[in-house]
């Protein structure tokens, strides 16, 4: 695959600035799994038809553990991204709230099928986390 980065440009909708830790120095992985995953995302962020702010995307070790990340996180590799809820979503009844979860993980899903990968969503109070993962994984962190 050919892939060129134009001003940093990864996809329509990605800067490669957005998945790189600016805490250790702007560090990021960038690798054939990586750019996967990232292109992954630009087919979901089509999809889900709205900005995604990226609030964690690449993580060293140290800064992972800091912020309290799994030891296998999928962050440490550059294959999963966090991004914030949008403000919509805080005014739908639960019920709503469900089917928007719902919907965002079967999206994923099917997307990391195509890609010939499998997916995992953990939905938090706040944002969901997206990312490759060895088997199809789904949590809900929120509290009710």
């Amino acid at each position: 695959m050919i892939f060129n980065i134009v001003d940093d440009q990864i996809t329509e909708h990605f800067k490669l600035r957005e998945f790189a830790n600016s805490i250790d120095g702007n560090a990021i992985i960038i690798n054939a799994q990586s750019v996967k995953f990232y292109n992954s995302l630009e087919i979901f962020r089509k999809w889900y038809n709205r900005p995604m702010n990226i609030t964690s995307g690449y993580r060293t070790a140290a800064f992972n553990k800091e912020v309290g990340g799994v030891s296998n996180s999928f962050h440490l590799k550059g294959l999963a991204a966090d991004f914030l809820l949008p403000a919509d979503y805080f005014r739908l009844d639960p019920s709503r709230r469900n089917m928007f979860i719902t919907n965002i993980k079967l999206k994923w899903y099917e997307i990391c099928r195509a890609a010939g990968e499998q997916g995992s969503v953990i939905i938090y109070n706040g944002w969901i986390h997206l990312s490759y993962w060895p088997t199809q994984y789904f949590e809900d962190k929120r509290t009710r």
